[in-house]
């Protein structure tokens, strides 16, 4: 995957504003093949049967804004909904995935998204890895560090902080045998000075369609 990748990108025409590069990030295994939202290439990609792969889209969004991160839309997510994929990026963009092409799902809640699941009530549960700020401007803002969770809503497209605790740099989630949601959290711990020496590790959050068979 990681070559194919790197192999489109230096394919680009320099116009494309796209650097050579590739990075698999987030992986949806389904019963039609699997899709890889690729974190370099800023791609798409199907593996359908023996392995043979297809991209299906780029997004090419470069943010050239001075203390803009990222500074491109890094791709690092892919869930499916009732209503087709969703791909959630770092920079923030919700892409709803057309067959190869997308339109943008724009919400203030969506920051810099580094994980998505959902569940089978049509929520897609977002992990914003930072908060407000940039890690570019000095002196570094402490919030861009928490993180959040966002509740999205397929069919009414509204979004919720689903809890108001504050998260250190949490990174992935997914839905658990039990039903509910399951975080990982200080994803660069201990290297990050408030961690406090802290190290990685996963929470359980239970969702309300599970408070009673929780146990």
């Amino acid at each position: 995957m990681g070559e194919f990748d790197f192999n489109f990108t230096s394919g680009l025409p320099a116009s494309a504003n796209q650097e050579v590069d590739s990075n698999p990030t987030g992986v949806l295994a389904t019963n039609d093949g699997a899709y890889v939202a690729d974190s370099g290439a800023n791609t798409l990609d199907r593996v359908g049967d023996e392995g043979k792969i297809k991209i299906l889209l780029r997004d090419p969004t470069r943010f050239d804004t001075p203390g803009a991160f990222p500074s491109d839309a890094v791709p690092t997510c892919v869930v499916r909904t009732s209503g087709g994929l969703i791909v959630g990026e770092l920079s923030g963009r919700v892409l709803k995935v057309h067959g190869t092409s997308f339109t943008v799902l724009s919400n203030a809640l969506f920051k810099h998204i580094t994980g998505c699941t959902s569940d089978r009530q049509g929520n897609v549960y977002f992990v914003n890895m930072f908060g407000t700020g940039s890690p570019l401007t000095n002196p570094v803002n402490p919030d861009f560090f928490v993180g959040s969770i966002v509740k999205y809503n397929v069919a009414s497209g509204q979004a919720t902080t689903l809890l108001s605790a504050p998260f250190l740099l949490p990174y992935d989630d997914t839905i658990g045998p039990d039903g509910n949601l399951y975080v990982t959290v200080r994803s660069i711990c201990p290297t990050f000075p408030g961690c406090q020496g802290a190290t990685g590790g996963v929470i359980k959050i239970t969702l309300p369609d599970n408070e009673e068979d929780d146990d």
